[in-house]
């Protein structure tokens, strides 16, 4: 199997934990990169060296485990812990623009 796993640093604490969050990863395959964004910003770039088409196997949202992966670091075990507000999958890589504008619009109102 061929694979290609992307981590971000750590960008959320437990400082975070209670708040909403706007979390958003880009699969660019024209510029063969991915990129990781927390509220707008992107928090890290990484170069594909794998050319497109790229294919998600099997899947649930919010719970990942490399299975099929040979010789995984135990680090790569990891579950979604908490309430998820609404989940979008594009057929288009994003832009920084477009992120920006997705947290934009998404963001929840500060209280009064």
């Amino acid at each position: 199997m061929d694979v290609q796993i992307f981590a971000s640093p750590a960008v959320v604490g437990f400082n975070q934990f209670s708040q909403w969050l706007h979390l958003a990863a880009v699969v660019d395959g024209e510029r063969r990169r991915v990129v990781h964004y927390v509220n707008g910003k992107a928090v890290s770039r990484h170069a594909l060296t794998h050319p497109p088409p790229y294919r998600v196997g099997a899947a649930e949202l919010g719970n990942w485990n490399p299975g099929e992966i040979p010789n995984k670091p135990p680090f790569l075990i990891r579950h979604f812990s908490g309430a998820m507000d609404e989940f979008t999958l594009f057929d288009r890589a994003l832009s920084d623009a477009d992120i920006q504008a997705l947290y934009a619009e998404g963001k929840p109102l500060p209280d009064l």
